[in-house]
């Protein structure tokens, strides 16, 4: 091929003309669908006949246009032709399109703002209709101007996805600079996800990010039954792959769109499939602003609801764009035209200046992490609460009042569960926190730890003694969980507590016990007399009143480990006894053991890191 020579109107080359190759390109479109409905969400518009046209790959096609500075011209060409054959989808106006975007037409010397838009409104579609899609593909030569790109198109009510999720190596800080609204979770992630805990737990960490900042998750590439069961259970709100609907032309996609095994499952099993609401914040069900509504409906709306100062404002997708407050109103119908702006008012520029960003987040998100979202200092979000969606459409409003009153009752609860000495989570919730793990898949390891010889120690050296030997091993409980919602720390009562870990390995929960093990035997030295500390030995009344040797207190753990999830509530008293059984007589103190399903696979003696 020669030189493609770029200009204004349009590109030329040669011997070569550029519409010999755009005549042969087309589109096939691949569903996603959506498992909160069942039905299809969108379809992603992917570039074939490239062959055709000479090359080898879409790839090579876009290589091509950006050596001849060109990529941008054809990107227009082929948006316009995605939408020309979407709209020829019986179900098309009802759908997103997704539409890749290759980040390097910021480069090129063409390149313009608002040419899509232009052409949406040619062919009578909503901006809220198109979800760009951007990857890792090809590096940002600025990140700045990159999302100066993406919040221009948020602004202009379009969709962000990012592509491609775990591929490249700056997934997070595109999540963190985009915040995109879909995030698509890239096939090797997906392949085999039901039968590789690790893929599980990483996905399971990815979704619940993308949910706390009112996103939703596409699993890209599904192929099998069992990879399709596996992703709606760890909470993928949308499922993309031949197991739903492979990449048809249009003809034959027109032919073929309505049949899908995937959905047959999903409308067989969704109340297994779905979770269900969370209880504690309650949050209200403000009336938006809805498109199409003009200057003088949303006055009224405003009217009709005076107990309410802000309304959420929605796309044609019922997705919250953003909040809308009275004293935006205010400004327009005090002022002396007044009267004529209720009438005259170009709605769709008044929302792009008034409409203030808030945070965003998913119904199912657990409550504690709502809150921390909230807790973050950003004065480009509004203060009042939080939009709530349920796979990303507007569900509801939760104000700051609601957050706070939420966070009064949780401290009042928390403090009727504490034990009372450490401050711990008391019997109630350890039960919770089993129960919780018995429905799992994920892999979860419980310690329960114990203080041996405490008794004669108590004894020994006075019930004062023997709290501050309980408070030391509470606080570095404590100070292990850390906040992470991934360890969760109890006082089951007296000289017992209870450890409990997701997504943590055998190895990393063994050092952690070490580590408490050596940290209590250091505060411990600290009560003991010196000589007894010498000694390595006390002496102390046994149950018939006579003075008897002991050796100093210690921690014992019994770890159980379930591979698989799915802790057997009705055998878990006689494991952990038999466990701390073992644990008292191992040297090391730590007796570990092994479950898969309900059969014992694997158990430790005297553990040390060698075993595990």
């Amino acid at each position: 091929m020669t030189v493609v020579v770029w200009t204004e109107t349009g590109m030329k080359q040669g011997d070569m003309i550029w519409e010999d190759i755009l005549r042969e390109l087309d589109f096939a479109f691949q569903p996603i669908l959506d498992v909160a409905s069942g039905r299809i969400y969108g379809y992603e518009a992917l570039l074939r006949n490239y062959d055709r046209a000479g090359f080898e790959s879409v790839f090579a096609l876009l290589d091509y246009a950006v050596e001849n500075r060109a990529l941008y011209t054809l990107d227009l060409f082929l948006r316009r032709l995605a939408l020309q054959r979407f709209l020829q989808l019986p179900d098309a106006r009802k759908r997103r399109l997704f539409y890749n975007l290759d980040n390097r037409l910021l480069e090129m010397p063409d390149y313009r703002q608002g040419n899509t838009h232009r052409v949406l409104e040619e062919f009578d579609l909503p901006a809220s209709t198109m979800v760009f899609e951007i990857s890792e593909r090809h590096q940002f030569h600025s990140i700045e101007r990159m999302k100066s790109m993406i919040d221009t198109y948020r602004q202009q009510g379009y969709r962000i996805a990012l592509d491609d999720y775990g591929v490249g190596f700056s997934g997070l800080q595109l999540i963190y600079s985009v915040e995109p609204d879909i995030v698509k979770l890239d096939r090797f992630f997906i392949q085999g996800v039901d039968s590789d805990p690790k893929k599980r737990l990483f996905l399971q960490h990815v979704i619940q990010l993308s949910h706390l900042m009112g996103g939703m998750v596409v699993a890209e590439g599904v192929e099998t039954e069992d990879e399709y069961r596996a992703c709606v259970r760890i909470g993928c709100d949308l499922i993309q792959g031949y197991f739903v609907g492979r990449p048809l032309f249009i003809e034959d996609s027109i032919r073929t769109h309505s049949d899908s095994t995937a959905r047959d499952l999903l409308h067989a099993d969704r109340e297994s499939a779905i979770p269900h609401l969370k209880p504690g914040l309650q949050m209200q069900r403000i009336e938006p602003v809805r498109p199409g509504m003009g200057f003088a409906q949303i006055v009224e709306l405003f009217k009709r609801n005076p107990e309410f100062t802000l309304f959420p404002v929605l796309n044609e997708f019922e997705e919250p764009l953003g909040l809308l407050h009275e004293s935006s109103l205010k400004s327009i119908t005090y002022s002396p035209y007044g009267k004529d702006l209720l009438h005259n008012r170009d709605m769709e520029d008044f929302l792009s200046h008034h409409i203030r960003k808030c945070y965003v987040a998913d119904l199912h998100a657990d409550a504690d992490e709502i809150l921390k979202i909230f807790s973050l200092q950003d004065s480009m979000r509004s203060r009042d609460g939080i939009l709530i969606t349920d796979r990303g459409r507007y569900s509801g409003f939760l104000s700051s009042t609601a957050m706070l009153r939420y966070v009064y009752q949780e401290r009042i609860e928390s403090a009727r569960e504490e034990n009372p000495l450490t401050g711990l989570p008391g019997n109630r919730a350890i039960l919770r926190f089993l129960e919780d793990a018995a429905h799992r898949l994920d892999p979860t390891i419980i310690v329960y730890l114990d203080l041996d010889n405490f008794k004669p120690f108590n004894d020994r050296y006075g019930f004062q003694k023997g709290d501050l030997a309980l408070l030391s091993i509470g606080e570095s409980l404590k100070h292990l969980a850390g906040g992470s919602r991934n360890i969760f720390v109890g006082h089951v009562g007296g000289d017992d507590f209870f450890l409990g870990f997701r997504r943590h390995t055998v190895r990393s929960v063994f050092r952690e016990i070490r580590r408490l093990q050596q940290s209590f035997e250091r505060a411990r030295n600290s009560f003991l007399e010196p000589a007894d500390v010498e000694r390595d030995y006390m002496e102390a009344q046994n149950r018939y009143g006579q003075m008897q040797r002991f050796p100093l207190p210690v921690i014992s753990a019994a770890l159980l480990f379930f591979a698989q999830g799915r802790i057997p509530l009705t055998d878990i008293s006689r494991l952990v006894a038999e466990t701390k059984s073992e644990a008292k007589s191992a040297r090391s103190g730590i007796f570990i053991r092994t479950f898969s399903g309900s059969a014992e696979i694997q158990h430790v003696g005297d553990a040390s890191m060698a075993d595990v």
